[in-house]
């Protein structure tokens, strides 16, 4: 059986058994997906076993530095991340890493689902940061100079440099993000981790389409990038959308929400609005119409979406999710206002997720 290793220089979190973020839900749900289609054994970085799922392999990121063995595998994935080096302390794990790449004689790859960080660069810009000639300011109880020598990166650059598969979360495979790398594989990550959530309403009562809030429901952190496609749009305001999460910082105080109150966040609301960056217009269905259609709110998409999705929609379908303007948003949610027009796209949108979620691989891609 293929043995796995999955890293991620910023870690991956699980707590108690359980995916404890996107990030994590995501990963999860491509692993999973690609522990159906293969013979192979995942083995997951993390300090205590018990914040593993039981389907992974526990590896011990408290192993010392000078004393992590990759050779047991035959591929690692690794994600685009950040190396979280809070305080300016070097983190023992990505030191042990390092090392242990001396060991490993096995195949690298990628498992792309966060386009803010589309590559693994985490060993040359630490490299870069210990080499170059002004000090470096990272804090550590190893002597960094000896444990980290142009030497010991030698491996770990090359294996940074050797990695030419991509394993790609995106419905449009053939994306920006995904240029450049020999091989792309499309992982079944979206629908397999979301149609696992709890869609409940979480509460004694439903809520009846008189008592909904006449408006859309935003949530997201904030980015840069994303703000300006909503300032674009002329939403970045509460006139039509109420937001939650960072991403309306720069007009309202932050309404913080937990990724298991999304669902009942969304279904107090007339409809769910997914607007993207225009990095991201190219890369299909997005998770978040997955993500409020199982939570049987009627969703809307930015427009700049449409030219690439694949999949084949019913014309109604299309001609009420798609929103370019303020004033098109308006129009769509004045519509939703009707009981009998709510109802009938919440029955169309229904039948097309449920399909779609049933779909072989083919048929989505």
């Amino acid at each position: 059986m293929k043995k796995v290793l999955v890293y991620s220089a910023s870690g991956i979190p699980f707590k108690k058994g359980k995916v404890a973020g996107i990030i994590s839900e995501d990963l999860d749900g491509g692993l999973r997906s690609l522990m159906k289609s293969n013979e192979i054994e995942v083995h997951m970085p993390a300090r205590k076993q018990e914040d593993l799922p039981s389907h992974y392999k526990w590896f011990n990121i408290k192993t010392p530095s000078l004393d992590w063995d990759l050779s047991q595998f035959d591929e690692i994935i690794v994600t685009g991340s950040n190396l979280g080096l809070f305080g300016g302390v070097l983190s023992d794990d990505i030191v042990g890493f390092i090392h242990g790449l001396k060991t490993f004689k096995g195949t690298g790859s990628v498992f792309l689902t966060d386009t803010t960080i589309p590559k693994f660069t985490v060993i040359s810009k630490l490299h870069d940061r210990i080499h170059k000639p002004k000090p470096h300011g990272l804090k550590s109880e190893l002597d960094i100079a000896t444990i980290l020598s142009e030497e010991n990166f030698k491996a770990a650059l090359a294996f940074e440099e050797s990695i030419d598969k991509c394993y790609c979360a995106f419905f449009n495979t053939d994306n920006k993000f995904t240029q450049g790398y020999g091989t792309v594989e499309f992982i079944d990550s979206f629908r397999t981790a979301l149609k696992d959530r709890d869609y409940s309403d979480r509460g004694l009562f439903g809520v009846d389409h008189d008592q909904l809030i006449q408006k859309a429901c935003y949530i997201g952190n904030y980015k840069p990038i994303r703000v300006r496609r909503l300032k674009k749009l002329g939403i970045y305001n509460p006139d039509l959308v109420d937001y939650f999460g960072k991403v309306s910082k720069e007009f309202q105080p932050v309404q913080k929400i937990k990724i298991d109150q999304v669902v009942s966040c969304y279904k107090n609301y007339f409809a769910a609005v997914v607007v993207v960056d225009n990095e991201m217009n190219s890369l299909g269905l997005p998770h978040r119409w997955i993500q409020s259609a199982l939570s049987n709110v009627p969703t809307i998409l930015d427009v700049s979406l449409k030219d690439s999705i694949k999949y084949e929609l019913p014309q109604e379908l299309k001609d009420f999710m798609f929103f370019g303007s303020y004033r098109e948003l308006k129009s769509t949610l004045e519509k939703l206002k009707d009981p009998k027009y709510f109802q009938m796209i919440l029955d169309l949108q229904t039948k097309v997720i449920n399909k779609f979620l049933k779909e072989p691989v083919e048929n989505i891609v």
